[in-house]
């Protein structure tokens, strides 16, 4: 079956919190100080706090609280090392915590863009096309299957290509109807999960955040 909403991208649709220091670098890379972004992760919403000089990274601190504690939590440590090593939001992630790595490099990427006087038309623009994206939906069903597509800095269409989740009962099914709703009213891919179905609503958000990425 194959599902079809359309969701309109207005401005971002990962929100960045406030951070100090913004202000455009002139005599470096960065604008020595501290920096703070957010973005979707498996369980909710994930924050990488950087600080920088003017030519490094210095500290990174990563938070998630309702990151599944054995997977997503137990990764947060070595995502931070990644990201300060790398010295750049570009980095391998952890296997086996996809969602969280996603969301973490997103939201280092806010950091540094804010680090680096990057305004907010330069950190949204999307480039068009469609993408044909993956993610694990629940557990013993298979992956969940879209093309996401992006046209004039929105997300246009989400089409649900191949899902087995539905079959599993009632909740799995309410995730597709009504989550995608949500999004268009929040704007945001930090949308609460369906209840009862977590999996499901975690894997349609990852595809959409894979296409943005």
């Amino acid at each position: 079956m194959k599902k079809v909403w359309k969701l309109l991208l207005c401005g971002a649709l990962l929100s960045t919190m406030a951070s100090c220091g913004q202000k455009e670098a002139t005599n470096g890379l960065y604008t020595p100080g501290t920096y703070t972004g957010e973005a979707q992760g498996y369980g909710g919403t994930v924050t990488v706090t950087l600080t920088t000089d003017a030519s490094s990274i210095t500290d990174v601190k990563v938070t998630g609280e309702h990151e599944t504690p054995s997977v997503g939590q137990a990764a947060l440590e070595t995502l931070a090392e990644q990201i300060k090593t790398a010295g750049s939001a570009e980095i391998d992630g952890v296997s086996g915590a996809t969602a969280t790595s996603n969301g973490i490099k997103a939201a280092a990427k806010q950091a540094l863009d804010q680090a680096m006087g990057k305004d907010e038309q330069e950190k949204t623009a999307l480039t068009d096309g469609t993408y044909s994206v993956q993610s694990t939906g629940y557990s013993w069903t298979g992956m969940i299957h879209a093309d996401v597509t992006i046209q004039d800095n929105a997300i246009t269409s989400i089409a649900i290509t191949e899902e087995h989740d539905s079959e599993t009962g009632e909740m799995a099914a309410t995730a597709f109807d009504t989550l995608i709703p949500r999004l268009i009213e929040n704007q945001s891919l930090a949308t609460d999960a369906i209840s009862g179905a977590t999996a499901t609503s975690n894997a349609i958000k990852d595809c959409v955040s894979q296409a943005i990425e």
